[in-house]
């Protein structure tokens, strides 16, 4: 097998594992919970230690660093979920979020530098 191919099904099970918890946690024991599981740097965690590993030191430290210039925009996405779908129904506040998330991301970036 292809090693890029070996990388891309690796991170595809470990990241749809981190998923299937998070809903399973969820469904068993409560939905708030499953939100907990979900927000938890676990994905993050995984994605750094399997590119660290994999890549480098330096290319982990990067994407941490990325990660970083995130979470604003993270933030805002889940309080326009937390406050929109009782209002405007998912979809709609879904797409708000998105939006929102992407325009925040893309700000920080910009003012960091890093595009």
């Amino acid at each position: 097998m292809n090693k890029v191919v070996a990388k891309i099904l690796q991170n595809f099970l470990v990241g749809g594992a981190l998923v299937a918890l998070a809903l399973a946690v969820g469904s068993l024991v409560g939905a708030v919970f499953g939100g907990l599981v979900a927000a938890l740097p676990i994905r993050l965690a995984a994605t750094l230690l399997i590119g660290g590993v994999g890549e480098g030191e330096q290319f982990a430290f990067k994407m941490a660093e990325g990660s970083l210039l995130t979470y604003p925009g993270t933030f805002a996405f889940i309080a326009i979920l937390f406050v929109g779908i009782p209002r405007i129904g998912l979809l709609k506040s879904f797409a708000a979020a998105i939006i929102a998330d992407a325009i925040i991301i893309l700000l920080l970036f910009k003012f960091a530098g890093k595009i």
